[in-house]
């Protein structure tokens, strides 16, 4: 498996449409039927079904969408740290969550910069899932997630703790400024599936069936739906940064075992330095 071949791919599974790929890839369109052909042959799988309008992706077609990204992302990073070490520049490749992106604020990353003058800052953001993934593939040098995560492979350094909140539309209903999780009851939950399981848990020992009817992965999108009347929101407390809308409100859940907190994250055995300074600049 080539890296021709997986670009060859990579722009099929974005058209849908070996035609239109061809064209993108200016190239004719047999040639390249022939070699999504090769590349199924040798993974032994279809990568791509048809139907009457378009091609549709497999199961291992969306699998390798994921990782052919990943591979060619890779190769991009190797070539530009190679070249860096030819020029005496330097990048440090950050990955964040939505819900933590307030600890990147200018003013620390200007000192960082003050500290190395000559970095480059590459910006990824992504769900905490993907961000460690990114972490473990070498793709991001630090990951600022969001707990829960299993973090025994990593160096972890855990923020304040704060408290999750309902985001809400007080014409629809009508929640105190801090409420309990017996409160939750009857309400239509939009939230992270992330924090699924913990609303699950903690609704269920309170004795409560948690009426749940979207989950999403980015806390906009879930506002962004509950401003529509989707329902209310469940949010990190952090998350009303993300609040646009005069219409909605927000009521503190008064629940410890709600808590959740920002983690700054490091692959364990490994060379960090200028990480540990900006980390340091972070805390």
């Amino acid at each position: 498996m080539d890296v021709k071949k997986l670009r060859y791919f990579l722009e099929i599974s974005e058209t849908l449409n070996i035609t239109k790929a061809a064209e993108n890839l200016h190239m004719s369109q047999p040639p390249l039927t022939y070699q999504l052909k090769l590349l199924e042959e040798e993974l032994g799988t279809k990568l791509f079904t048809r139907t009457t309008r378009k091609l549709v992706m497999t199961e291992a077609g969306e699998k390798l969408k994921v990782r052919a990204h990943q591979i060619l992302e890779l190769m991009e990073t190797t070539e530009n740290e190679v070249r860096q070490i030819q020029f005496e520049s330097n990048e440090i490749q950050i990955g964040f969550v939505a819900s933590s992106a307030a600890l990147l604020s200018p003013d620390k990353l200007l000192s960082f910069h003050k500290l190395y003058p000559s970095m480059k800052f590459i910006m990824k953001e992504g769900n905490t899932h993907k961000i460690l993934d990114l972490l473990n593939h070498g793709l991001i040098d630090v990951g600022f997630v969001r707990t829960p995560f299993n973090a025994e492979i990593y160096n972890v350094e855990y923020l304040e703790p704060e408290p999750m909140i309902v985001v809400y539309d007080p014409k629809v209903y009508q929640l105190d400024e801090k409420i309990g999780v017996k409160d939750l009851k009857n309400l239509p939950l939009v939230l992270d599936k992330r924090f699924l399981e913990l609303i699950e848990n903690e609704a269920f020992t309170s004795g409560v069936r948690p009426n749940i009817i979207c989950l999403g992965e980015d806390s906009r999108s879930i506002l962004a739906w509950t401003e529509a009347g989707l329902g209310v929101a469940i949010l990190p407390f952090s998350g009303k940064s993300f609040i646009r809308s005069s219409k909605l409100k927000y009521a503190i859940i008064n629940s410890k075992s709600l808590e959740t907190r920002s983690a700054i994250v490091t692959l364990k055995n490994k060379d960090k330095s200028m990480v540990d300074d900006l980390i340091d600049i972070i805390k």
